[in-house]
C-alpha cells in the first residue's frame, strides 16, 4: 500500500512536471516567435532610417547648391549695382561736361 501510494504520488509529480515543461516549451516559442517579429520589425526600421538619412544627404547638398547659387546671385546683383551706379556718374559727368562747354564757349 505504501509502495503504491509513492508510485501514485511520483506519478503525480511526473505529470506535474511534464505539464511544466510543456508550458515552459510553450513560452520558449512564444518568445522565439515574438523575438522574430521584433527583429523583422527593426530591419524595417532600420532600413526606414537608412532612405531617411539617403534623403536628408540629398536634401543637404540640394540646400549646399542652391545656397552656392543665392550667393552667387547676390555677387551678381552688388556687381551689377557697382556698374550701374559707375554709369550714371559717368553720364552725369559728361553732361555736365557738355553743358560747360556749350555754355561756357
Amino acid at each position: 500500500d505504501t509502495t503504491r501510494r509513492q508510485v501514485l504520488a511520483n506519478q503525480g509529480a511526473t505529470e506535474r512536471s511534464r505539464a511544466a515543461l510543456n508550458r515552459t516549451e510553450q513560452i520558449a516559442v512564444e518568445t522565439e516567435n515574438l523575438g522574430t517579429e521584433i527583429n523583422t520589425e527593426l530591419g524595417n526600421q532600420r532600413e526606414k532610417l537608412t532612405r531617411t538619412r539617403d534623403l536628408l544627404d540629398d536634401t543637404d547638398n540640394t540646400l549646399n547648391t542652391s545656397r552656392r547659387t543665392l550667393l552667387n546671385m547676390g555677387r551678381r546683383a552688388v556687381t551689377n549695382r557697382v556698374a550701374l551706379i559707375t554709369i550714371i556718374v559717368l553720364e552725369v559727368g559728361i553732361l555736365g561736361a557738355v553743358l560747360y562747354w556749350k555754355f561756357a564757349t
